[in-house]
């Protein structure tokens, strides 16, 4: 108060300056006072508006796209990206971007990378880290819960504008909320998505019932069939030696051929149902090969898809013929629905030959070929690629548990477009008999 009174009793016109000035001071201080309160109420808005999308939605990107749009209006940011971690645990992939956000910072991270990543690694906020981003100053908050760290929020403004203390205390309140839903989302998610895959598993099971309950009565027809077929070909054996017009003979003899025909895809159907072979028994796989060509090849040639057989002399492996018949239909079959995904004739090649102690057979097509991605998967039970009603995705996850219990293995290479190829290795039966 000493100032004042000097100014009072030494300066008459100080006193006036002090009366003009107190006003001032009192209405800067009103005005400041005024203005956090605003700032402070708007930011207590936008967490209760936050906190009410929280509540209502699990869509994690429109969440998340909506609180960093609130975090460049209360901060004035230029823009805010939100990265997750995916998968891998090791990268921070960009899940949302808003508002005028640089490539240098729109992008993935490593994990402990400069300048955002390394927040995973410390747990700590950077508030305007010198250098970090040319021509920005960056706040950025780690997303995390007590388990685990699961991303960080960046917001950025231009160098001239640095954030504050309570930038600082809205964001990582903003990333606490954030924090908790992402977590919440992230299970959502999952179980949605089990439980649609426990749906399509349950129905491709039922359709797969449904297909092993024709298997069976197709097989019954056919040994219904076999029996008026042999007599047919009886009656034509019969009726050539009665004949004697070259035109008659001919007749007879393409009736004879046409029934021989039906007769041996019927034997080839009815020893691919058969299951009464021991499952250790000698067998021979280009036999069994051929066997199966000849049952599939008419209704291949006629879809303009050739087979080509390049076979040695192989020694007999141990197994059960009904699942060799079920492996070389299943890979012949996929072979032949891989072409026609490409819509045009093609061919596939099989070839078999020794290697070692194990018998190598390898199906190659020219057909559409898998994706990389996909590779890995196509022995999965119920994976497959081929559109709904055409495939249930059991037939190679069954091939491949037959040959693993015969001690064997089968891979694939393939590329896109440029057709696949199956190799399967199969061990020499043992010299001695089981």
């Amino acid at each position: 108060m000493s100032i004042p009174i000097v100014l009072i009793y030494t300066n008459f016109g100080g006193f006036y300056l002090l009366l003009f000035l107190l006003p001032v001071f009192f209405g800067i201080y009103s005005f400041r006072e005024t203005f956090a309160t605003r700032v402070e109420n708007k930011e207590l808005s936008t967490l209760y508006a936050l906190t009410q999308q929280i509540s209502t939605s699990l869509e994690l990107t429109r969440i998340l796209e909506q609180m960093a749009d609130q975090i460049n209006e209360v901060l004035e940011s230029r823009g805010t990206c939100v990265h997750l971690l995916e998968g891998s645990r090791i990268l921070l992939s960009p899940k949302v971007t808003r508002g005028d956000v640089p490539n240098s910072l729109a992008r993935e991270f490593k994990k402990g990378e400069l300048p955002i990543g390394r927040l995973l690694e410390d747990k700590a906020p950077l508030c305007n880290p010198p250098g970090a981003l040319d021509g920005f100053t960056i706040l950025a908050v780690p997303l995390a819960t007590d388990q685990e760290a699961t991303g960080i929020i960046t917001t950025i403004r231009d160098a001239s504008q640095p954030y504050m203390k309570d930038h600082l205390e809205f964001l990582t309140i903003v990333a606490s909320q954030a924090s908790a839903y992402i977590q919440n989302a992230r299970l959502f998610e999952e179980t949605t998505r089990a439980h649609r895959e426990l749906k399509e598993t349950q129905g491709q099971l039922v359709q797969s019932s449904k297909m092993a309950a024709v298997g069976q009565l197709a097989a019954g027809i056919a040994h219904e069939i076999k029996n008026p077929l042999g007599a047919i070909l009886n009656s034509a054996q019969l009726l050539e030696f009665s004949v004697s017009d070259a035109d008659d003979v001919e007749a007879v003899k393409f009736i004879q051929e046409g029934v021989g025909r039906c007769r041996d895809i019927i034997d080839n159907l009815l020893r691919y149902s058969r299951q009464d072979f021991a499952p250790g028994e000698k067998l021979s796989l280009g036999a069994i090969l051929a066997d199966t060509v000849r049952l599939v090849e008419h209704s291949f040639t006629t879809d303009g898809i050739r087979i080509g057989m390049e076979v040695a002399d192989l020694p007999p492996v141990l197994g059960n013929q009904s699942e060799m018949y079920q492996i070389f239909t299943n890979l012949l079959t996929n072979a032949r629905d891989a072409i026609s995904m490409k819509g045009r004739p093609g061919a596939i090649q099989v070839r078999g030959s020794l290697e070692g102690n194990l018998v190598l057979l390898e199906f190659s097509d020219d057909g559409a070929g898998i994706r990389p991605e996909d590779i890995p998967k196509v022995f999965d039970p119920f994976f497959t690629t081929k559109d709904i009603g055409k495939g249930v995705g059991l037939g190679l996850s069954i091939v491949a548990g037959i040959v693993k219990r015969m001690g064997g293995t089968i891979s694939v290479r393939s590329a896109p477009g440029e057709g696949a190829t199956f190799s399967l290795k199969i061990p020499v039966a043992p010299s001695r008999g089981v």
